[in-house]
Formats: structure tokens, C-alpha cells, sequence
């Protein structure tokens, strides 16, 4: 999420996010240095060292993956508290990566289940 408030290259890339619509279900923090470091770096307004997760409407967060990171498999913690693998997602027709030059992102949408933005899956390359 940070990544994307930041105000470099353009940014933020996001409309201003819903507070209610921010968890830290892993309760996870930046050090203090890093915070300063990436605060200064990111150029972001955020003045909160925890890192927080945009939910979508059915209260699981948006899955984003930057290009760099398409060869990794990255984890989330559902709704429910569970952890979810996720990777980035293929074209089945051409077998590259969706957004191959930029991002992805995606909401498990209303069944809840990561589908790597296919099924019922709400994704920006749709």
C-alpha cells in the first residue's frame, strides 16, 4: 500500500483509501528507521509505522504485486486470519505475466478465495 501513496513518479495512485477499509491483521511494523527511510524515499503522508492492508468489500486485501516481484510467491492473511500463498498471474492464452511491465492487482472477490484474479476474482487486467 505504501508503495502506491506514494507521491513520486505521479502519484499516489489511489483515490484517498477508507479508513475503515485499512487492517493490519499480521500487526506488522516498519523499525523506526525504516519508516523515517521509506517516509522520506516514498514521499507518502502516511504518519503510522504499521503496515496496513487496503480490504476489499468482502473485508480481504487487495493483492498487489509489483512487476519485480512476479517470480515470487508472496503472502497474505485472509479475512479469516488464514495465510494465503499468491503469485502473480499468467495469461492462459499466451502464458506471459498479466500488466508485465507494471502491477497487479486483485481482490479475492465475493467467494473470499484467492484465484489468482481468475473466477470470481476482481483484477486490473480485466
Amino acid at each position: 500500500m505504501l508503495c502506491l501513496s506514494s507521491k513520486k513518479k505521479g502519484g499516489p495512485f489511489h483515490e484517498p483509501f477508507k479508513e475503515a477499509r485499512l487492517q493490519n491483521r499480521d500487526k506488522d511494523k516498519l523499525v523506526t528507521k525504516d519508516f523515517v527511510a521509506l517516509k522520506r524515499d516514498l514521499d507518502f503522508t502516511q504518519g503510522s509505522d504499521e503496515l496496513f492492508e487496503y480490504v476489499d468489500l468482502w473485508e480481504n486485501p487487495f493483492v498487489y504485486i509489483h512487476y519485480r516481484d512476479y517470480e515470487k510467491k508472496l503472502e497474505y492473511v485472509d479475512r479469516d486470519g488464514g495465510r494465503v500463498t499468491v503469485k502473480a498471474a499468467k495469461s492462459q492464452k499466451l502464458g506471459a505475466f498479466q500488466s508485465p511491465t507494471s502491477f497487479q492487482i486483485w481482490s479475492f472477490g465475493p467467494n473470499g478465495l484467492n484465484e489468482n484474479g481468475e473466477g470470481d476474482d476482481i483484477a486490473s487486467w480485466k
